[in-house]
């Protein structure tokens, strides 16, 4: 049985080509009003997996929102896309693992794989849950910068002290795969605080497991592909 989505609709082109764009990914999709009264007017008569709020500029108000669904229907996943790449907007309506966050602007297609992967619930490496993240602000995975820049990500994640190093050396080749130093730096920073904020424990498993998953050892495994990868890339011999 396919998954279905409840999509909030304000008749737009744009939102009836993430329709569609979802139905040829096999969901099914139910439309609904723009306003958040239309979209809990919906709910009291749809079943669906997952609820994408697509319509709401009004951060306060898509808060108010997505508490009321989250407490209301404790099976439902939440998707909602925000105009700002503000740490504080994020955190406001994150309140659980339920409920992601997807930075505009962002085409059709991809918001429709970002429904795919919320209801996959792929995880695990914490790779993995880089790339998510990023890909959730809007990153491309399709230039090759995008495995270094998670790499980046993955050293600094547990030493924050290492940031302004890690930096410097992801700029230089950053520069050759067109991964700007202030693009890394900002990511950094983003997964940092993100993976981070409940204290030294990192939930990298999507709240399947409090674990903390690196290790020095992991730390300098990666740091050694990195090394790796840069040697062949630059051409050198020696770093």
């Amino acid at each position: 049985m396919c998954s279905r989505v409840l999509l909030s609709s304000d008749g737009s082109p744009f939102v009836k080509s993430v329709a569609s764009c979802l139905r040829k990914l096999s969901f099914e999709t139910e439309g609904c009003g723009w306003s958040s009264q239309k979209i809990l007017d919906a709910l009291e008569k749809v079943s669906c997996d997952l609820v994408c709020i697509l319509t709401i500029d009004d951060y306060d108000e898509l808060r108010r929102l997505v508490g009321i669904i989250h407490e209301k229907y404790s099976s439902i996943k939440i998707l909602v896309t925000i105009s700002t790449e503000s740490d504080s907007v994020a955190e406001m309506l994150r309140i659980s693992e339920r409920v992601k966050c997807a930075v505009l602007p962002q085409s059709p297609d991809r918001i429709a794989e970002l429904v795919r992967r919320i209801l996959e619930e792929k995880s695990g490496s914490m790779y993995s849950y880089i790339a998510d993240y990023m890909y959730f602000l809007g990153l491309r995975k399709k230039y090759d910068g995008f495995r270094y820049l998670c790499s980046a990500v993955e050293l600094c994640v547990e030493d924050s002290s290492r940031l302004q190093s890690i930096v410097k050396v992801y700029a230089e080749v950053g520069e050759i795969h067109g991964v700007s130093g202030a693009v890394v730096e900002r990511t950094l920073r983003y997964l940092s605080k993100a993976v981070n904020e409940d204290g030294a424990a990192l939930r990298i498993t999507h709240g399947k497991s409090d674990k903390k998953m690196t290790s020095s050892s992991l730390i300098c495994a990666v740091y050694e592909g990195f090394i790796t990868r840069r040697m062949r890339v630059c051409g050198k011999e020696s770093v």
